[in-house]
């Protein structure tokens, strides 16, 4: 299970009761993020350097509406 929560310009992602804090780097304009623009630490903000941590965050940022700050599961 994943939950998503907004706090400023960071996510707070929990995946499978692991707590990621995630910077998205984004234009205003856009909706959508490009997977280059995420940067993802952990609980103690140190940057994680798993391949398939970015993977997994990947595939729930290609999946968030930005507008609402909500995973579209469709």
């Amino acid at each position: 299970m994943t939950n998503l929560q907004r706090i400023g310009n960071w996510y707070s992602v929990t995946i499978n009761d692991t707590n990621y804090n995630v910077l998205i780097q984004k234009d205003d304009n856009k909706v959508t993020c490009e997977p280059s623009s995420i940067i993802v630490f952990d609980e103690d903000f140190k940057e994680v350097d798993k391949p398939s941590v970015y993977d997994d965050m990947i595939s729930i940022f290609e999946k968030v509406d930005f507008k609402y700050d909500m995973i579209d599961d469709d």
